[in-house]
């Protein structure tokens, strides 16, 4: 017969053994390693609002992630006067989204975004905005002249394409014929005939301090200009 002493000891043991053998099981929390590019890309959207480089909070502006074959992009129809780091989507090459926010969809811009980044390896930025002096030049085919010394220095030359897909067709003809083989180049603005101008940066400052000296050449043009206000 087995001592109360013994079989207390006994009882203690397997009590301790069982609390061993428990392995709590404590929810893993996977931290965004993107966390700071979504919030820079979302500064940067409503900084293009703030220094009217958009009509009524409208672009796509993307970013390429250092060290990676992945990109951010803003989702489709967000609003740059209130975009916030959850507007944005994170794309590897093909254009597959592999984080964002439920219900988020891509822009059909991102097309052209990711082509233009394989093509141009030296940018790291893509703005697509709709600054009005520059759109008007855009609707209608034209380009502003580069009046100033910075201007010709900064930007160098503004190429007008047809369409976006031009854009990511820096060698070859588009679908829609527009032929840029010769002059794509070192081309880091574009306007677009069917709406807005293309920046291309080596960040996003860049690329937004480009559009705004990119409006304000076209300001100045479209005020010593004809062509547009006849």
């Amino acid at each position: 017969m087995k001592t109360p002493l013994r079989w207390l000891s006994r009882w203690v043991e397997s009590i301790a053994m069982s609390i061993l053998d428990f392995t709590p099981v404590i929810p893993i929390v996977v931290p965004d390693v993107n966390l700071q590019s979504r919030q820079a890309l979302a500064v940067a959207a409503r900084e293009a609002f703030q220094r009217q480089l958009t009509q009524e909070g409208r672009g796509v502006i993307s970013m390429r992630l250092p060290k990676s074959d992945l990109f951010l992009i803003t989702r489709l129809a967000s609003s740059f006067e209130d975009l916030r780091s959850g507007d944005t989507c994170l794309v590897d090459a093909t254009g597959t989204l592999m984080q964002g926010h439920p219900g988020l969809e891509l822009p059909p811009e991102t097309r052209y975004h990711l082509k233009s980044y394989m093509v141009r390896t030296d940018i790291h930025a893509i703005a697509h905005l709709h600054p009005s002096h520059a759109s008007a030049y855009a609707r209608q085919g034209k380009v502003f002249d580069l009046a100033t010394e910075t201007a010709r220095r900064v930007i160098k030359e503004v190429l007008s394409v047809q369409c976006s897909e031009c854009i990511s067709r820096f060698c070859g003809l588009c679908s829609c014929r527009t032929d840029i083989r010769a002059s794509y180049a070192g081309v880091n603005v574009l306007l677009l005939k069917e709406g807005g101008m293309v920046t291309l940066g080596t960040s996003l400052e860049d690329a937004l301090n480009l559009a705004e000296l990119a409006e304000e050449t076209a300001r100045e043009s479209f005020g010593n200009s004809d062509d547009l206000r006849n």
